[in-house]
C-alpha cells in the first residue's frame, strides 16, 4: 500500500513538472502557426519563477510584527496570495483598487508534508486510517507531523506569526468576500488544526498543546491592540478576526493540554467552548461585514473619524449593525455572551 502511494505520489509531481512545459509548448506552436514572434516554451517557468521572488507588500505605517510576517511565513507560502485569490478578493471594494498583496493564502505546502506522513505510515489517505497509523508513530515523526501541520493550517486560520495578510485581504474585497473570509474560510484552518492535532495526532504531547495555546494567546492579544487602534472599519474588523481566531485557538489549546493530563471531561469542556465561540463569530463578524459593506457603499468611506448620524439615513443597517456590535462585545442578551463567558 505505502509503495502504491508513492507511486502515485511520483506520478502527480511529474505532472504537476510536466504541466508548464506542456502549456508553454501549445502557446509556442499557436503563435508559430499564426506567423507571429513565438514565446519560448519555457516561458511559464520563467513566469512560476518570478512569483516565487516576489516579495509581500506591507504598508509603510503598519507596525514591525507585519513588516517580519512575509519572512516567517515565505518558506511556507509559496503558494502566496497573489496567485491563489479568489476572484471576488482580486476585485476592488467600492472601486478602490485593491493592494499588491491582497487574497487568501492557500494552506501552506508544510501541511501537506505533515499529512503525507501520516498517508505514507497508512498506506492510504481515509481519516480513519490516517487515526491508526498516527498511533503507531515514533515520537519524532508525531512532532514532526504536529510541527508541519500546525504551522500550515495556522496560516489559513491568521494565527501569529502568519497574520499578516488578513488585513490586506479585507479592505481589498467586497463586503460579502469579507463576510465569507472571516465566517467560513478562517474556520476551515480552525477545523484543519482540530482535525489533525485533536483528531488524528492526540493526543499530543504535553509541550504541543501548551505551543497551541500560546500561539493562540499571542495572536489574541496583538490582534485586539490592533484592533482598538485602527480608524479604517475593515481594518478594524480584520484584526478583530484575528483576535477571535486566537481565542478559539487558545480554547483548542487548552483541551489538546488537559487531554494530555488525562482529564477527558474537562478537555470536552473546552473544546465545547472554543467551537461554540467559533460559530459564534462566523455569526456576527458576518453580520458586522456586511453592515460596513452597506456604510461603504453610502458613503464611499470607511474612516470612523468621518462617520456620524447614520441611524437616521439607515435605520434597519443600524438596527442589525447594533446587533452584531452587542454580540461582538458580548453583552447578553446574545449568544456570544456565553460563548465568552464559557
Amino acid at each position: 500500500m505505502a509503495s502504491s502511494l508513492l507511486k502515485n505520489l511520483l506520478q502527480l509531481w511529474t505532472v504537476v513538472l510536466l504541466a508548464p512545459f506542456f502549456k508553454g509548448m501549445v502557446g509556442w506552436l499557436e503563435e508559430t502557426i499564426q506567423g507571429k514572434v513565438a514565446t519560448s516554451p519555457w516561458q511559464p517557468y520563467y513566469d512560476l519563477a518570478k512569483l516565487f521572488r516576489k516579495t509581500q507588500v506591507v504598508s509603510e505605517e503598519a507596525s514591525w510584527i507585519f513588516h517580519f510576517d512575509p519572512y516567517i511565513s515565505a518558506p511556507r507560502l509559496r503558494t502566496c496570495s497573489r496567485s491563489t485569490a479568489t476572484p471576488s478578493l482580486a476585485s476592488s471594494s467600492n472601486g478602490r483598487r485593491p493592494g499588491r498583496s491582497a487574497g487568501i493564502p492557500s494552506t501552506a505546502p508544510s501541511t501537506l508534508v505533515g499529512l503525507l506522513l501520516l498517508a505514507v505510515a497508512a498506506g492510504g489517505t481515509g481519516f480513519a486510517e490516517l487515526a491508526r497509523a498516527a498511533r503507531g508513530l515514533p515520537d519524532t515523526a508525531r512532532w514532526a507531523a504536529f510541527l508541519l501541520a500546525f504551522l500550515g493550517f495556522e496560516v489559513k486560520a491568521g494565527l501569529f506569526p502568519s497574520m499578516g495578510w488578513l488585513p490586506r485581504a479585507h479592505p481589498a474585497a467586497p463586503a460579502n468576500a469579507s463576510a465569507l473570509l472571516s465566517g467560513v474560510i478562517l474556520n476551515l484552518g480552525i477545523y484543519g488544526i482540530l482535525r489533525t492535532c485533536g483528531a488524528f495526532l492526540a493526543p499530543l504531547p504535553l509541550a504541543a498543546g501548551l505551543i497551541v495555546l500560546m500561539v493562540g494567546a499571542v495572536t489574541a492579544i496583538i490582534g485586539i491592540l490592533y484592533a482598538n487602534t485602527a480608524n479604517d472599519l475593515k481594518h478594524m474588523l480584520a484584526h478583530s478576526s484575528i483576535e477571535n481566531m486566537g481565542l478559539v485557538t487558545v480554547g483548542l489549546g487548552a483541551a489538546f493540554t488537559i487531554l494530555t493530563l488525562h482529564q477527558p471531561a474537562l478537555a470536552a469542556i473546552a473544546y465545547v467552548a472554543s467551537l461554540f465561540h467559533m460559530v459564534n463569530h462566523s455569526l456576527y463578524k458576518s453580520l458586522l461585514f456586511l453592515g460596513v459593506g452597506a456604510v461603504d457603499q453610502s458613503t464611499g468611506t470607511r474612516d470612523m473619524d468621518r462617520l456620524g448620524g447614520l441611524a437616521r439615513r439607515m435605520p434597519w443597517t443600524s438596527v442589525f449593525s447594533l446587533a452584531g456590535v452587542l454580540s461582538i462585545a458580548a453583552l447578553p442578551p446574545f449568544t456570544a455572551f456565553r460563548a465568552n463567558g464559557c
